[in-house]
């Protein structure tokens, strides 16, 4: 991909500093992969760069592979291996992509297609730029996927839709893992995110039991609709779903909501 780049660059003295620095582009992108594949990208080391070679990487990403015909439909396909939601936190559309080591730090990283990860706006935006790489990849910590992790409280049930939610430690998660996963959490802003929904979720739903019923509507009734509906989002989407764990939360205190 990136040979098919430099090759159409009209700046020479660009173009020459780019194929110069050819063998150390290639070394960081083969050492990338093969820390990628064990888990460990994270602890990458990148070759020392010049400012200068940092500006042509970041020209690089943004003329050639951003917005050139040939390498926005590169851009268009990567983007597409994200499915229908952002990977990152599963609400939103992804309409950019992300590094999952900076380019800022990583800059001979910029266009290397294992390096760029589809994104929501929200979560490119909200990822915490300071602590450099992305804390959790969707593409090589596929353990986050497998394990139940994210879990839902009400702290006060007179405002049941002010959820709170947070990553619960499951015995299986090394120390490692647990602190990629905290930092993800922290670093897309989930927590306050999937509040957010959850407020709009549950006044919709309320509104609902208590038109079916003519009023408060009777406490089996309603954990009967609770858990089925958390049932039927937890084997849609799986247990690190807002809405799986929302309806966990709200079925384990149902009895103390004023419905």
């Amino acid at each position: 991909m990136r040979a098919e780049f430099v090759a159409g660059i009209r700046d020479n003295a660009r173009r020459d500093r780019i194929i110069a620095d050819e063998d150390n582009i290639v070394v960081e992108e083969a050492a990338f992969r093969s820390h990628a594949l064990w888990g460990t990208a994270g602890s990458l080391t990148p070759k020392s760069f010049s400012k200068t070679i940092h500006e042509d990487m970041e020209w690089l990403y943004n003329q050639r592979l951003v917005k050139s015909v040939k390498g926005r439909s590169i851009w268009e396909r990567i983007l597409k291996l994200g499915g229908e939601k952002c990977p990152l936190c599963h609400i939103a559309k992804s309409r950019t992509l992300d590094h999952s080591i900076p380019k800022a730090v990583h800059p001979r990283l910029s266009v290397e297609p294992m390096n760029l990860v589809p994104a929501c706006r929200d979560c490119n935006l909200e990822r915490n730029v300071g602590r450099g790489n992305m804390s959790l990849s969707p593409y090589f910590d596929r353990w986050a996927a497998d394990l139940r992790w994210l879990v839902a409280t009400v702290p006060n049930p007179q405002h049941p839709e002010d959820l709170i939610f947070a990553p619960e430690r499951h015995g299986d998660l090394s120390d490692q893992r647990w602190e990629s996963l905290t930092a993800f959490f922290e670093d897309t802003d989930l927590g306050s995110r999937y509040t957010n929904l959850a407020v709009d979720e549950f006044f919709p739903l309320r509104a609902a039991l208590r038109s079916s019923f003519g009023g408060p509507p009777p406490i089996d009734d309603v954990e009967a609709v609770l858990s089925e509906r958390h049932i039927a989002w937890r084997d849609q989407l799986g247990h690190n779903r807002w809405q799986t764990a929302a309806y966990e939360a709200w079925f384990q205190t149902a009895r103390v909501i004023p419905w």
